[in-house]
């Protein structure tokens, strides 16, 4: 069993490693594979999101290893007192020589370095895979329909689409060669299948495509910056002129044949909005979680005041 742990270290399967290490531990040992384990997902983060160098990723995931192969001895190395699954004990002849674990150790670490180079610097040409992050204008942490939104690599008539993930993500593989032509870009669309109304910032912006790298795809949602529609008459339909509309403290009046539009500042811009009408004479009219991406024409309609009875 240390052996496979080892070699999933020396792969960078690392999670493996993790789990089968986290099913033994206890105490001590367990907190301190957790604070490794979070400091695993760190550097996932950093590496996803472009956080660090390649230089520095690489000798932070060395490090790690590191202290993961010394887990491993701390768990595994001693096992001729205690009743443990792990491995047969160590023979005589084993414990006269510790200098060829040393040995191995060095061995084992090399292939973590060299193999820790190759995942975050050259990843295999062959795999054609490419993984694109989806996220809002506040920055690449701003995930936009995650587990929905779908995002299309399109490449003149080949179009392939892919639902992105959780975290945001949608990874493409086995993709065709075209996708990948140093002498054309590929356009990337996403879309909501619900049909909220998000479009890629730079939309006609053409991606030359790396197998096996990130893509960083920053989508917005349009149609916040308007509302329209028209105030009519609760009971009798006639459209109302003059009628105060309000939304997020931007204000505009109905006009000819009670049609209103109302542009609000970029600051102010939700995908909903609670709506105010006001006119003498009537009661006051307010709408709430109305969406503002739909471009539909918004229909008030103003009852009367009841007169006061004496």
């Amino acid at each position: 069993m240390k052996e496979q742990i080892c070699q999933w270290i020396s792969q960078n399967d690392t999670e493996k490693a993790f789990n089968a290490l986290l099913e033994h531990a206890t105490g001590q040992d367990r907190n301190d594979l957790l604070l490794l384990n979070a400091t695993y997902e760190k550097l996932k983060r950093e590496n996803r999101l472009f956080l660090a160098s390649r230089g520095e990723l690489s000798l932070d995931y060395n490090r790690l290893n590191d202290s993961l192969l010394e887990m491993v001895d701390r768990l595994m190395g001693n096992t001729e007192d205690a009743n443990v699954p792990w491995s047969a004990s160590p023979s005589n002849e084993q414990k006269q020589r510790p200098w060829q674990f040393g040995l191995v150790g060095l061995l084992v670490l090399a292939v973590i370095a060299f193999g820790a180079s190759r995942w975050l610097d050259s990843p295999n040409p062959a795999s054609n895979t490419v993984t694109v992050l989806v996220h809002g204008t506040k920055g690449k942490d701003d995930l936009v329909l995650p587990n929905r939104g779908i995002v299309k690599l399109v490449y003149g008539d080949a179009i392939v689409s892919k639902q992105i993930n959780r975290d945001g993500e949608a990874t493409f593989q086995q993709i065709g060669d075209v996708f990948f032509d140093p002498a054309h870009g590929v356009e990337i669309w996403f879309e909501d299948p619900e049909g909220e109304h998000y479009r890629a910032v730079a939309p006609d912006s053409q991606y030359h495509l790396t197998r096996g790298k990130y893509v960083g795809l920053e989508v917005e949602l349009l149609g916040m910056d308007q509302i329209h529609g028209v105030v009519k008459d609760f009971v009798s339909g006639d459209t109302i002129v003059d009628a105060i509309i309000r939304v997020n403290g931007e204000e505009t009046r109905s006009e000819a044949y009670g049609e209103f539009q109302l542009d609000i500042p970029k600051a102010k811009q939700k995908p909903f909005v609670t709506i105010r009408a006001y006119k003498a004479g009537y009661e006051n009219w307010e709408q709430q979680q109305v969406p503002t991406t739909t471009d539909q024409e918004i229909t008030i309609l103003l009852k009367k005041n009841t007169p006061q009875k004496h």
